[in-house]
Formats: structure tokens, sequence, C-alpha cells
């Protein structure tokens, strides 16, 4: 039984042809597109112990709705398999980065798929390959009187410039799941904002929880709901028992910034580093909501630029 996992790459490395690398019982093939250009990796991996392996398809027990599958998809790994050749490829990127122009191997959303070699027994109906990419936002319908509104607001906004340029920014690592630069991102937006110029950890600290704006907007956020999986992560970082308060979470706010400021290359303590942004979402997500928050009550401030139809002239073109 093999895992088989393929990986997008972004390069400007040109290949001859596919190369395929054999270590031990596992493969490694480099494929390329139309151009030469290496655009994948494939691993195939012995997976260890079979007997973990759940993978396939079981009818689904509860009410269904009407657009929905009769099955369920299970797919899960008990023994260390699919970790491990995770860090193998996390090793590979870091160090092939370095002789040649690699931008990334995407090992963070792969495509899986459980091979069943001769003899191996199925206990699930049949599941090919699933990827594991998440969904990216689709394009936004902005209707032309609203559009002109915020492009109103956006040229009288030039106060706001650039602490919305690190909101951009945050929003462009978020997407690309770099959970870490858009913390730093969305943080600077908080410290811009709420931070009174103070630059030393204590001071920020009391700016930012006596500022009035800040406040309401962690208590708006703590009063909301969210997904679970936000709410474990940030409840795990605080080492918290109890719901936490305004306080608590401007501390996990700048103390998370400090956190991720250094970098002592300890393997035995965990740090942030380019293989650890998920570890990170979940301030991340934090920080988004306050930032995002933050900046909108700027631009409330703002007096919009007003519009009306154009005129049709005499010597106007038709469009």
């Amino acid at each position: 039984m093999k895992l088989r996992l393929t990986c997008a790459v972004e390069s400007e490395v040109i290949l001859q042809r596919r190369v395929e690398l054999y270590i031990g019982k596992d493969q490694y093939w480099f494929e390329i597109d139309s151009n030469g250009f290496w655009n994948s990796l494939t691993v195939y991996a012995t997976i260890t112990d079979p007997s973990t392996v759940q993978w396939g398809t079981v009818p689904a027990t509860e009410p269904r709705a009407p657009n929905q599958a009769p099955f369920n998809v299970v797919g899960k790994f008990g023994d260390e398999t699919y970790e491990n050749v995770i860090k193998d490829i996390q090793s590979l990127e870091s160090a092939l980065s370095l002789y040649m122009p690699l931008r990334s191997i995407n090992w963070r959303y792969p495509v899986m798929e459980v091979i069943f070699e001769e003899g191996d027994k199925r206990t699930h109906g049949h599941l090919g390959a699933v990827s594991v990419r998440p969904k990216k936002p689709g394009p936004s319908k902005i209707e032309e009187k609203a559009f002109l509104i915020m492009a109103g607001i956006g040229l009288k906004a030039q106060s706001s410039t650039v602490v919305a340029s690190f909101w951009r920014e945050g929003e462009n690592d978020w997407r690309e799941g770099k959970y870490i630069n858009a913390f730093f991102n969305y943080y600077f937006v908080l410290e811009g904002l709420h931070g009174n110029g103070k630059t030393k950890n204590y001071q920020v600290e009391e700016a930012m929880t006596g500022s009035p704006t800040l406040r309401a907007h962690i208590e708006k956020f703590l009063n909301t709901e969210h997904l679970t999986q936000h709410l474990t992560q940030l409840t795990e970082m605080m080492n918290a028992t109890l719901l936490p308060n305004v306080e608590d979470l401007v501390k996990l706010l700048i103390s998370t910034r400090g956190k991720l400021h250094h970098f002592q290359n300890n393997p035995n303590r965990e740090q942030g580093s380019p293989l650890t942004h998920e570890r990170y979402q979940a301030v991340a997500y934090l920080a988004r909501g306050l930032a995002h928050a933050s900046i909108m009550t700027l631009h409330a401030q703002v007096k919009g630029i007003a519009f009306a139809p154009k005129k049709p002239t005499s010597d106007s073109k038709p469009t």
C-alpha cells in the first residue's frame, strides 16, 4: 500500500524531461509542463502500517439534503507516513531553493491518493485522488453606484493610505496561507492606530488596552460566533481555562508579535517559521478582524466625493 501525494511547484527551472528519483521503496517524480518547466512533484511513499489506514467512502446514515451525496468520505492515516513525506518535501524545497530558482513546492495543499496494491485489503468504497486545497474566494460583483461611493471614499482617505496598505498585504498573505506574514501586517495596523506611537511592549499594551475604539472592536469579537478551530487555537495559545477578556487578547497580540520577531534555530523550541504558518492562523484571524474594523472606523469619518450621472452631450459617443 502506497501514498501518492502530488504538489504544485512554482519555479523557473527547466528540465530536459521528467526526472524520477528512487530512494529505497519511495519514488519522487519531478514533472514538467509543455515548455519544460518543473511544475509539480509526485511522491510515492510506502505506508508503514496499512492497518491504520481508512481511505474510501462509507454509506451516509444521517439525514441528507436533496443535493448531498449518499456517502461520506473517510481519509485517515494512523501512522506517520503522511507527516514524514511532508517533512521530506519541506527539506527538499528549502535545500533546492539555494541552488536554483525554486519559489515553492506547495506541500500545504497536495492532491493525495492511497494506492492499493495486490493483497491489500480495502475496507471502504472506492475513493480516488482527493485534493485538500481550500477554496479561494471567488470574484465579487460590485454594483456601479456602490463602487463609485467606495472609490470616492478612497480618494479622500489619504490619512489611512499606509495602514490600509498593510491590510492589503495582509490579505494577500492570508489568501496564500502565509498566516505569520499576514499577522504582522494586521498587527502593524493595530499598533499604528492604537499604539499612540509607543514602541516598548508594556507601553503598547497600555495604549491598546486604553483605546476605546479597540476595546469596542475586541468586545464585539468576543460576542460574535467564530469557527471552533480558531477559538480552540486561541485558547491553546493563551493556556486559558476561562473565557478571555479584552486585556487577555491584547496581551496575546503583543506577545505573539514579540515571539515571531525572533528566531533561535532551536529544534526543541516551537518558533515561527515558513513551515509553521498554520499554528498562527487563529491569532492572524483575530488581528485581521480587529484591523479591518479599525480601518473601517476611520473611513466612516471620511466625507466622500459626490457623484452625479454623466449628462449626454452632442459629441458624446455611445458606449
